[in-house]
C-alpha cells in the first residue's frame, strides 16, 4: 500500500501535469492528459509520479519551456478541478475519455516539423517528428489535442 506521502505526490504532480498540460482546454482537456497519464502508467507497470516525471514523457513537467516554470496560485480554480481528477484517478474511479490513448500532442503548439497527419474530418495539421504513424492508432480530438493509443 502506498504512503499516504506517496498518495500526496501522485495527485499533486498529475494534478499539475495535466493544469501545465491543458488547462486552457479547462475540466474536459486536463480530464484528457489525466486519462493519458493513468493509461500510460498502467501500461508501463508505474506509478502516476512515475509517468508523469519520464523524461520528455510531459514536456511541461520534464523539459525546459515556458509551461515548465508555471505553478498556479493558492486558490486556483482550475488547478483545484486538477487535484480533484487527480484524486479520482489514484482511486481508479476517473473514466477514461480518450479511448485508451497513451499519446497526445497539440498540433497548433507542435511548431515545425515534416511530417503531417490527416484528421478523421480531412483536415491536415502537423505530425511529431519522433513519432512513427505505423505504431499509433488515432482515438480521439479533444479540446485542440489529438489522441492516440499504441499498437
Amino acid at each position: 500500500m502506498p504512503s499516504t506521502l506517496d498518495s500526496i505526490a501522485n495527485i499533486y504532480l498529475t494534478g499539475l501535469t495535466a493544469w501545465r498540460e491543458n488547462r486552457g482546454g479547462g475540466a474536459v482537456g486536463m480530464r484528457s492528459v489525466i486519462n493519458v497519464i493513468q493509461n500510460g502508467a498502467a501500461k508501463h507497470n508505474c506509478s502516476l509520479y512515475d509517468e508523469c516525471t519520464k523524461h520528455a514523457r510531459y514536456s511541461s513537467i520534464s523539459m525546459p519551456g515556458p509551461e515548465s516554470y508555471l505553478w498556479p496560485k493558492t486558490g486556483d480554480p482550475q488547478m483545484a478541478v486538477a487535484l480533484d481528477m487527480a484524486q479520482q484517478a489514484t482511486e481508479n474511479s476517473l473514466p477514461d475519455i480518450t479511448g485508451a490513448a497513451t499519446l497526445y500532442y497539440a498540433p497548433g503548439g507542435i511548431g515545425a516539423t515534416t511530417k503531417k497527419f490527416t484528421k478523421p474530418d480531412g483536415t491536415e495539421v502537423p505530425f511529431p517528428d519522433g513519432w512513427n504513424q505505423d505504431k499509433v492508432e488515432f482515438t480521439t480530438e479533444i479540446a485542440n489535442q489529438l489522441f492516440f493509443r499504441e499498437r
